[in-house]
């Protein structure tokens, strides 16, 4: 797989923190701190979801299928969101 640079996980994580229309489902993410490890990027407070941050990302927009790369009482929350 081909990585992506660090500067572009950064700004698309701080992107999505402000919730863009179309980009997160609204209320997916109230109460959740979400936690890129590899980029040391928190987002958000409340029940922990933390991962890769390619993973956080991906479940910031709603693709399911990055919430089991991901750990946290956070990840089923975000996935019962989700469903």
């Amino acid at each position: 797989p081909q990585r992506v640079p660090d500067n572009h996980v950064k700004v698309a994580l701080g992107f999505l923190a402000t919730k863009p229309i179309g980009f997160v489902k609204p209320r997916s993410l109230d109460g959740l701190e979400l936690f890129a490890e590899d980029y040391n990027v928190r987002i958000g407070r409340g029940e922990e979801l933390r991962g890769c941050g390619i993973d956080v990302m991906m479940a910031m927009c709603g693709r399911t299928i990055a919430l089991d790369e991901l750990e946290g009482d956070g990840v089923e929350v975000l996935r019962s969101r989700l469903a």
